[in-house]
């Protein structure tokens, strides 16, 4: 019999685990006869659900990223400042705050601190913090790649012990132009940790919150989660105000007239709210991901406000489409008053070419170069032709008048 003992014990049985064991610790074999026997003694193997993995052999802090490169780099985002750290302890009794902590103090406050602890970070120049704070609480190594790797869709991602949550938040900048700041989100037991890559504090009302008591100093992550994407989702609501205020100025402007660059400011406001489209139609299914799924982590009292939530991800989402169709509407309204005023250009040359055509017949005529023409001698041929020149243009005019030629719509001459 062969006996194959392993000084490690397994919680489950894989063909990749069983080649890392053989890899990594060595076999105790005892083989009397020929028979095949094999015997494995426990250890649990290391997995991505679990907290504690080699951080230096899996994470590597480089430069850009560049296609196919193997995942779990992290590299500083072009412009983010170095990271900040803030936080807050949350109890029934009250919130303290602690502002610019080095890392061995969040370490300290996640093991010997009790309530719920919120980890604010803002900027994410410096990739070492990121990495460490990883390893505190356990974070996937692909989650990390997440938050430093901008521009990422909404979503949502459930792991053994935590949730990990990415959202882009709107905003205008300077110029009045739409651009997004992606805020990624992480809530397990005991602790909410949010990460974004500028230093403008998106999350202000949820820092009023915890000090201005009520349920969240009260709760758990979950609730502080959905506290987080409330405050979010309800930045949507100025951006949306501000991008409907520009869509009724463009019309009254295109009801007044068509400029050149209307169309320029039409196309790229079009642009920016099929790209917010987007973004909201992706956070939607994040309050969405909570309602449907059975996470322990979220309980039965906390899915109500989720579904809140999702309401008014919705009412964006119908907000920034109707929007979107305005713009297509105005769109077409730039078209026809275009088409009309080339109409009313078309018109007044075409009245303008009937009304010479006569005048041009008559000077044609007697302006020829013919020696036997009666006419030329008669004493009063030259009033008489500027006669019928005048009769001509005067019957035409008030032929054209009367028919309404004359006359732009709406009254204007």
């Amino acid at each position: 019999m062969l006996n194959i003992k392993f000084p490690i014990r397994l919680q489950r049985f894989r063909i990749g685990d069983f080649l890392h064991l053989c890899l990594t610790a060595p076999p105790i074999i005892y083989c009397p006869w020929f028979e095949f026997d094999l015997l494995l003694l426990t250890t649990p193997i290391p997995s991505y659900h679990m907290k504690e993995f080699d951080y230096k052999s899996e994470i590597r802090v480089g430069g850009p990223a560049t296609p196919g490169a193997a995942p779990g780099i992290l590299s500083a985002p072009e412009g983010s400042p170095p990271c900040q750290i803030d936080a807050i302890l949350a109890t029934r009794e009250g919130a303290k705050t602690f502002s610019d902590l080095p890392i061995e103090q969040i370490q300290e406050l996640r093991e010997n601190s009790e309530g719920l602890l919120w980890v604010d970070i803002n900027g994410l120049g410096t990739p070492e913090t990121l990495l460490s704070l990883g390893k505190i609480f356990g974070f996937h190594r692909l989650s990390l790649e997440d938050v430093v790797h901008l521009h990422q869709r909404p979503k949502v991602e459930g792991y053994a012990d935590h949730i990990f949550v990415v959202v882009q938040v709107p905003f205008l900048d300077e110029d009045g132009q739409l651009d997004f700041e992606q805020i990624s989100l992480f809530a397990g037991e005991g602790f909410l940790i949010s990460f974004q890559s500028s230093s403008v504090p998106r999350l202000s009302p949820l820092t009023q919150r915890f000090h201005s008591g009520g349920r969240l100093r009260a709760s758990e992550s979950d609730y502080a989660l959905y506290a987080a994407l409330d405050v979010l989702t309800d930045a949507n609501f100025p951006v949306l105000e501000a991008l409907d205020q520009r869509v009724e100025q463009l019309e009254a402007g295109l009801l007044g007239g068509t400029h050149p660059e209307d169309l320029m400011v039409l196309q790229r406001l079009r642009r920016d709210l099929t790209i917010l489209r987007r973004i909201l139609w992706n956070l939607r299914e994040i309050p969405t991901y909570f309602l449907r799924t059975d996470a322990d982590r979220i309980h039965e009292d906390t899915r109500p406000y989720f579904r809140d939530v999702e309401d008014h991800a919705v009412r964006l989402l119908e907000r920034a489409e109707q929007l979107r169709e305005s713009c297509t509407g105005l769109f077409e309204l730039h078209l026809s008053v275009s088409g009309e005023k080339l109409n009313e250009v078309m018109k007044l040359l075409t009245i303008i070419s009937t009304v010479f055509i006569p005048l041009t017949f008559v000077a044609g005529i007697y302006g020829m170069n013919f020696q036997h023409m009666p006419e030329l001698s008669w004493r009063g041929s030259y009033p008489l032709v500027w006669l019928v020149m005048l009769t001509s243009t005067v019957s035409m005019l008030t032929l054209f008048k009367r028919k309404g030629w004359l006359t732009r719509k709406g009254g204007r001459k």
